[in-house]
């Protein structure tokens, strides 16, 4: 690492670059403010300023890390890359090399994969089994084989404890309860995490709260809707930096990004009950970056809901004919599942690839040689271009033993580019998806 350049320096360089603005570095004030007023940094382009930092400084930022006076200015930025690196006096010494790194397929994103008994050494799980009602064992079982090993260490027994009873407290009290089998109540009610919130004790505060409010609801649906206006009243949109907050803290802000939002109106139904999850796509035409991120609720089938953003009837928000076009669209799932969402600025986590129940789908099959023979175990990224010197990812794959991937995508979107990295330094190709339809390319290493 060149320890010669001041940090300060470097970190202006990435602002520019990340944020496509025409200014020169060097004219970027130490302490300008990087959001209201100022440069112009939006809730997504934090997380790719993050993503830029690790790979530049080869650290890791952590997500109890990323807090709004984290994103002040470009001095507490700075501030902030020297306490990683430990910078005494003008000498650079890494304390940590593990930058953003994709796993290969089938990998766990949070460490290794362990089974219940194994799990159950940690004092926090221990405890919660012998305090457990007997009847609700299964249920802890499934929220600690499916927890994070990280998360598993810290972990209080009384907190997972009142997920699950609470859990179990508002499928039996709210009249739609019975209506909900255990697939979808464990999947969807049951899990205390729906994005990469901080585990915070929500769900017996929310439930004492929302309960009085949907108790003579008949179902998931209508109840979900009546939330959702109560949920406008607590918490507003604001393009604020991406900082995971947990729901009970975006309702005492009262605001927050389209992720926060999606957290807390997802926490709000779980509460009470309802089967709920966060849907998230890296692009959709919105005018910027492209990222949303809303909430589906279940009642005999899937429907979309805008986080805090009510409307007469469900299936409908001000995005409905902007995901027509989407590019991708993934819904978040606390278990394992066949994908990961795996871009370089979102959190590694299990998703549920639904794009083609808001848009139309073409496949793209990509084979990748190297000379004349396959080239399996090779990481692509699917890019949507923005602007020229602007790609949003949207997905990865890697090419199996044979040395190809097949991936679908959105056909309404114009172009894609694939390449094996970074489309401003790596080869690839450009291609247009046909709806309902495989359309191959070979790439040749």
């Amino acid at each position: 690492m060149n320890a010669e350049r001041p940090i300060e320096d470097r970190i202006k360089e990435l602002i520019v670059r990340v944020l496509e603005i025409k200014v020169d570095p060097a004219e970027i004030l130490d302490d300008e403010k990087l959001f209201h007023g100022g440069l112009g940094l939006n809730s997504i382009a934090t997380l790719e300023l993050v993503a830029a930092i690790e790979e530049t400084f080869g650290i890791r930022v952590e997500d109890e890390e990323l807090t709004v006076a984290l994103f002040e200015s470009v001095a507490s930025l700075s501030n902030f890359v020297k306490a990683k690196l430990d910078i005494r006096d003008g000498a650079v010494q890494r304390k940590c090399v593990e930058g953003p790194a994709q796993e290969k397929a089938g990998s766990a994103p949070h460490g290794p994969q362990l089974g219940v008994e194994e799990r159950t050494h940690w004092p926090g799980v221990a405890e919660a089994l012998e305090t457990i009602s007997p009847g609700h064992r299964r249920a802890l079982n499934f929220l600690v084989i499916h927890t994070p090993v990280k998360d598993l260490r810290d972990i209080k027994a009384d907190l997972i404890v009142e997920h699950v009873e609470y859990s179990y407290l508002a499928r039996e009290t709210l009249r739609w309860g019975s209506q909900i089998n255990d697939q979808f109540f464990f999947r969807y009610v049951l899990p205390y995490r729906i994005w990469a919130e901080p585990i915070e004790r929500w769900r017996k505060s929310l439930y004492d709260e929302l309960y009085p409010l949907v108790r003579r609801i008949n179902t998931p649906i209508e109840a979900a809707m009546e939330i959702n206006r109560w949920a406008a009243s607590k918490a507003h949109f604001e393009d604020i930096p991406v900082t995971y907050k947990g729901p009970l803290h975006t309702m005492a802000d009262g605001y927050g990004d389209c992720i926060d939002l999606s957290v807390f109106f997802v926490a709000a139904c779980r509460s009470v009950g309802i089967p709920a999850r966060g849907v998230f796509s890296p692009w959709m035409p919105l005018g910027h970056d492209g990222t949303h991120m809303w909430t589906e609720v279940w009642d005999k089938g899937w429907h979309y809901l805008g986080s805090c953003e009510p409307e007469k009837q469900p299936d409908r928000a001000w995005f409905s004919m902007h995901i027509k076009k989407a590019a991708k669209v993934y819904a978040l799932s606390f278990r394992k599942t066949k994908v990961r969402l795996g871009l370089r600025y979102c959190p590694d986590i299990w998703v549920e690839d639904v794009t083609g129940r808001y848009t139309t789908v073409g496949t793209l099959k990509v084979s990748v040689s190297e000379g004349l023979r396959p080239f399996p175990g090779f990481r692509l990224y699917f890019f949507v271009p923005n602007s020229k010197t602007r790609f949003v990812p949207v997905a990865s794959a890697e090419t199996n033993a044979e040395g190809f991937v097949k991936v679908k995508l959105g056909a309404e979107v114009e172009v894609y580019f694939v390449c094996p990295g970074d489309p401003l330094e790596k080869w690839g190709q450009f291609v247009h998806i046909d709806p309902h339809r495989t359309k191959e390319i070979h790439l040749r290493r």
